[in-house]
């Protein structure tokens, strides 16, 4: 996989060979779930505009979830064009001192994620 360029976003998107899906490494300040407030680290499997794809994967929950080792957080919200399957950790995203910490996690989960999806969608 490539990221992209560096940009002032709260995301660095990963192309991972096509344009029909890729993987978010995402650091927030907030959380994308409004019962559980704070900040957080994402890795999002984000797949654009393909809502059959999204619910294919979705018939496969389970074997998705037991590949990947944890429970998946499955997002589709109507009118908005992506929909997302991503694993998170609650971070503080201000305190430096646990960056490696977190890059770390994210590493390990960016690959985590390719490496089980790459099964599930072709």
């Amino acid at each position: 996989f490539s990221p992209k360029s560096p940009r002032r976003q709260n995301w660095m998107p990963i192309a991972i060979g096509t344009t029909r899906y890729r993987i978010d490494a995402v650091a927030s300040t907030y959380s994308i779930d409004a019962d559980n407030p704070g900040g957080e680290i994402r890795v999002d499997f984000n797949i654009i505009d393909d809502y059959p794809l999204f619910e294919k994967l979705l018939s496969q929950k389970d074997a998705i979830e037991e590949a990947f080792g944890s429970p998946l957080t499955w997002y589709r919200a109507e009118g908005v064009r992506s929909t997302r399957i991503f694993t998170r950790m609650k971070a503080e995203i201000n305190n430096e001192g646990q960056w490696p910490t977190y890059y770390e996690w994210l590493l390990e989960n960016v690959v985590r994620m390719r490496d089980v999806m790459k099964r599930f969608v072709g």
